[in-house]
């Protein structure tokens, strides 16, 4: 179906332009309805077509053609297309006459010349048109920013601001408005795009008109965690905590008014405060981080990208001293968004032949703040191949090599060293030099029967490589590259093939010693189709951490072995002695940590791990109340360990355990949320996370925690199920405390105690007090309190050592716990 009614030329056929409002129109879900019946889609649409060329001279317009399922028209000024595009809404209601009630039409609207030629309109504003349309919803019309500015002022409709977007083949970015129903001016909103800019700073404009957001650090700070933060919605405690450590509650929540009801007035942000939290409306906004990512899935490259490699660094500059807690959340945030911008300029490469210029900016901006991202550089090489420019490819080659070498003592790929040839022929890499990094991890490639198989290995393998640079105790290197093979460094390969068994794709993962072959651990996981993706995450979840165990476990059985690293290899047995949870282990850990800060000062999870052992010197010597000094002594060693490495998960839970043993429970919160996210597929991490949030009366979030650490662990060491028992009984799922205190198998004091106290809580009498009497056994032996270990004093000491932030959880532990003591007294 196709017609046209317009011929405007000049003379001899000379295309003629003019200044028109395009209107470009579809009717949404047409295959559908074609597809289902065809004869009355088509009736529909011919009635539809009639009706908009007889009215659309009402308007100023006329129809230029239409296209199947849809039309383009034009029209003197952008108020008499959106006049016309309203009422034609409207009126598809009556012209459905037993059509299906979801037949809607989508329009699109922007002003600009056009060229008439053979009856036909062309030209810039055309394709802007269209792909207007394309943008809105069944029975929506969006309009272009410069449609938008000429009829705010003066339309009878209202708009509201979706954001910014790049179109396919437009070369601009473009801001977007959708018109909404007819509104009284009275009453009308003060319209304009909002938008946020954050690399290089905080600010804010409407309509590329700056506004102010106030000069004090709290302010901006509390509207760039807002801004940043994904659902752009927090806890007034934890904004509190965030940005007034040390201020009293009360006073805190009254500042917090005033700065939301400041941002409101001063720039007209959508903020909000309801039920205790501080809400920014993202859906209000052009971010322009998030515009970025957008851009990127649409194959557009922002140029800040490349005009600056350090701009992850200069995320929300200017705000580095707001505050220690904050600037921790910073350094999270900048990385967490580094990472999903490299992900997207990742999935960006995909989208291009190896000339085009968007090949080569997607490349380029990845290089830029991933050095070491060989694919990229190879493309980069290919690029200037192709454009006749060898010298450009060699120097890229050139830094590639160096950063390998330099940090990971290995050499390029034989297809980069073949790419830099300008050919694809295999070739021999380079010897490498001993690496410097104590714990690594050759990620090889994955290996499959067929290009399906290849295609969800290779996604597989990204996502674990994603998943393995989280832990901070080995770098993961990517690719084929040979190992150093010197003595003295500890290098592994992981290698897996894809199979398949009765339909469902099954992988085979393998850990092997690179030096001398050895196995070190191997597993198989079934892919199910029908839930592919969740299935990954929980596979790789369980890799990682398996690998967590037995790297350690292998690293520690090697330490006799000349020319180890001797920070990492000591720090690790510091781990492994703390374990014992005793008060002499505890001594001869301290020893360890103290002896590497005063060898290697800059060597961050010494500091960690000194200070969860003065955190935690109450329990491992019962009877000792809290100690003051010591907590100072922990948060200071936390504090310098999250300055030191910022994104490392064990810096952040030693801070938040500091804190919550001071009291300051929603600074601890926002570390322990920090640590989560940094790691989130450590059993290590999760489980103190989720006793952490147990802890502190979060009991759906401990719950939450606690079961993905379960699913993750290839099997929960002793000590940890003792910290599933404590999260099980504060959470009130008794039986479950019971069973995972019976396989903690006392490994630590403290464990009987939750034993007891949730045999109690079921009622099971004669079994908690033999619980509560070994807990007074064990304690007895090493009390170090100033009174006598009776049953009554142990079980206070217990019902207070533990950072316990409800009253009601305190209570309810106390009462249990004294109950019991009180009937073996008697």
């Amino acid at each position: 179906m196709s017609s046209t009614n317009a011929g405007n030329t000049g003379q001899a056929g000379t295309p003629k332009a003019s200044l028109k409002a395009v209107l470009f129109l579809d009717l949404a879900s047409s295959s559908r309805f074609m597809s289902e019946r065809q004869d009355e889609t088509i009736a529909f649409l011919s009635r539809c077509f009639d009706h908009f060329t007889r009215t659309c001279s009402d308007f100023r317009g006329q129809l230029v053609k239409t296209t199947g399922d849809g039309a383009m028209l034009l029209f003197e000024s952008a108020t008499d297309a959106i006049e016309f595009a309203m009422a034609m809404h409207e009126a598809v209601a009556d012209l459905r006459d037993g059509f299906p009630n979801t037949a809607r039409f989508r329009a699109g609207i922007h002003i600009g010349e056009v060229m008439f030629r053979g009856g036909d309109a062309y030209g810039h504003a055309v394709n802007v048109a269209a792909r207007l349309e394309g943008l809105a919803g069944s029975g929506g019309t969006c309009v272009s920013q410069e449609v938008y500015m000429l009829v705010q002022r003066t339309s009878r409709f209202g708009f509201e601001a979706i954001g910014g977007r790049r179109m396919k083949n437009i070369p601009e970015h473009m801001r977007v408005y959708q018109v909404l129903k007819e509104i009284d001016a009275a009453d009308s909103p003060e319209i304009g795009q909002l938008s946020v800019r954050t690399i290089g700073g905080l600010s804010v404009s409407r309509d590329e008109h700056s506004l102010p957001v106030g000069t004090r650090g709290s302010t901006k700070g509390l509207l760039a965690y807002l801004v940043v933060s994904p659902n752009g919605v927090e806890t007034v405690g934890r904004l509190n905590a965030l940005l007034w450590p040390d201020r009293p509650f009360a006073e805190a929540k009254k500042s917090m008014n005033r700065l939301v009801s400041s941002i409101r007035r001063q720039s007209g942000l959508p903020v909000e405060w309801a039920e205790g939290s501080v809400a920014l409306n993202h859906s209000r906004l052009e971010i322009d981080l998030e515009r970025m990512e957008n851009d990127l899935r649409q194959g557009y490259v922002d140029p800040v990208l490349n005009r600056d490699g350090e701009w992850p660094d200069r995320i929300l500059a200017g705000l580095e001293d707001v505050g220690p807690l904050f600037t921790s959340w910073l350094a999270v945030a900048r990385s967490e968004w580094r990472n999903r911008i490299a992900t997207a300029l990742e999935l960006c490469l995909d989208m291009f032949e190896i000339g085009d210029d968007g090949a080569r900016d997607a490349a380029m901006a990845l290089v830029r703040i991933e050095p070491g991202h060989e694919r990229a550089a190879r493309m980069l090489i290919r690029y200037y191949h192709a454009v006749d420019n060898p010298g450009a490819a060699r120097r890229v080659y050139t830094q590639l090599e160096n950063y390998l070498d330099r940090y990971f003592g290995i050499s390029p790929k034989p297809e980069t060293v073949a790419a830099l040839r300008g050919d694809n022929t295999a070739a021999q890499p380079a010897r490498t030099r001993a690496s410097t990094a104590p714990l690594r991890i050759q990620v090889t490639e994955f290996e499959a029967l067929t290009d399906e198989g290849r295609e969800i290995a290779n996604a597989f393998r990204k996502e674990l490589l994603a998943s393995l640079s989280c832990f901070r105790g080995w770098s993961a290197v990517e690719g084929e590259q040979a190992p150093s093979l010197s003595a003295g460094v500890s290098d592994y390969k992981l290698s897996a093939t894809l199979t398949s068994a009765v339909g469902k794709p099954e992988i085979v993962l393998t850990l092997g010693e690179a030096r001398s072959g050895g196995l070190v651990w191997s597993d198989r996981f079934v892919l199910e189709p029908e839930n592919l993706q969740a299935v990954k995450q929980r596979a790789i979840g369980r890799i990682a951490a398996t690998l967590e165990v037995y790297i350690s476990t292998d690293r520690l059985a090697r330490t006799t072995e000349p020319e180890m690293d001797a920070c990492v290899d000591q720090w690790l047995q510091g781990e492994k002695i703390l374990t014992r949870w005793t008060p002499q282990s505890h001594d001869e850990a301290a020893s360890i940590f103290t002896r590497i800060i005063d060898h290697s000062p800059s060597f961050a999870p010494a500091y960690a791990s000194l200070a969860s052992l003065k955190n935690v010197r109450h329990i491992v010597r019962p009877g000792l109340a809290r100690d003051a000094e010591d907590l100072r002594q922990a948060y200071r060693l936390a504090q310098m360990a999250v300055e030191l490495d910022p994104l490392d998960a064990r810096n952040q839970l030693a801070v938040a355990w500091s804190s919550s043993l001071d009291g300051k429970f929603e600074n601890a919160s926002i570390h322990m949320e920090l640590a989560a996210k940094l790691n989130p597929h450590s059993p290590r991490t999760l489980i103190s996370c989720a006793m952490g949030f147990a802890f502190f009366g979060d009991h759906e979030r401990a719950m939450e925690l606690l079961a993905h650490s379960i699913e993750y662990a290839p099997v929960l060491l002793d000590y940890q199920w003792s910290y599933a028992a404590s999260v099980y009984f504060l959470a009130g799922e008794h039986e479950k405390a019971i069973e995972a205190a019976i396989r903690s198998s006392d490994r630590i004091i403290d464990n009987p105690g939750w034993h007891a106290a949730a045999l109690a809580a079921v009622g099971r009498r004669e079994e908690a007090a033999t619980e509560f009497k070994r807990l007074c056994g064990d304690v007895s032996s090493i009390w170090a309190g100033a009174t006598a270990p009776t049953p009554t004093e142990i079980a206070r000491w217990f019902s207070e050592a533990y950072p316990i932030r409800e009253d009601e959880d305190r209570a309810r532990l106390l009462s249990l716990m004294e109950q019991t003591a009180q009937e073996q007294e008697s």
